[in-house]
């Protein structure tokens, strides 16, 4: 987002203040995708609810599960930047997929 790249530009490669702007930007998407999976899920029926909800929440482990993996313990400050990035990247797929599966209004 603009803002994500405002920010950035500010943290003047500042590697705390970097991972603060993932850090808001992953939230920004979070929120995004949690509105998105609200709507499909009041659009489905009660089977294809439970299915979104297992898939969703094997999701949420993939990504945390595969992100901590990108968090190398000895890689210093570029791991947390690597990690940081990996949970941005992945959740604002994940909120461009739901929204995908939309049905049309």
């Amino acid at each position: 987002s603009k803002d994500h790249d405002s920010c950035i530009a500010a943290a003047k490669r500042v590697t705390l203040d970097m991972i603060d702007c993932m850090t808001a930007e992953t939230a920004r998407w979070d929120k995004r995708l949690n509105a998105g999976y609200k709507r499909l899920l009041a659009a489905l029926d009660p089977g294809r609810q439970k299915a979104l909800t297992a898939a969703e929440q094997a999701w949420i482990k993939f990504r945390d599960t595969n992100c901590d993996f990108v968090f190398d313990p000895n890689g210093g400050t570029a791991a947390r930047m690597a990690a940081n990035s990996c949970v941005l990247r992945m959740t604002a797929e994940r909120a461009l997929e739901i929204e995908s599966y939309q049905p049309p209004s």
